[in-house]
């Protein structure tokens, strides 16, 4: 790795870049609080409290991370991880070191499963 170039290195920052723009797109499309860019990892922290309260189509109030996530992986197939394993309840995790196809079927199932909820 020393003595390679630095050619593949900036081929993955950009890719990653362009990944967290994405990610921060699309889920700015259906948060009423934006999400922050990460300063230094792959993972995005989405803002979403304004849920909390909300019935799924099976009756259950989203209380918390846990709820919604549980509800996005039922809903939708949709597996991200709950802000709660990481002291923010208010947020969950999406990663984006996934391929463009896999992301942009994560932020469908998102936006889908979040216009499940009344």
């Amino acid at each position: 790795a020393l003595n390679m170039g630095l050619d593949k290195a900036i081929l993955m920052r950009d890719t990653f870049l362009k990944r967290r723009d994405y990610m921060l797109e699309r889920t700015s499309k259906v948060l009423k609080s934006p999400a922050k860019a990460p300063e230094g990892a792959f993972y995005l922290f989405a803002p979403v409290s304004d849920f909390y309260g909300k019935k799924t189509p099976a009756g259950k109030i989203i209380t918390g991370s846990v709820d919604l996530c549980q509800h996005l992986l039922e809903s939708e197939g949709l597996a991200i991880v709950p802000g709660a394993a990481f002291g923010d309840d208010t947020c969950v995790r999406f990663s984006y070191a996934a391929s463009d196809e896999m992301l942009q079927k994560a932020c469908d199932r998102f936006a889908n499963g979040l216009k499940k909820l009344a």
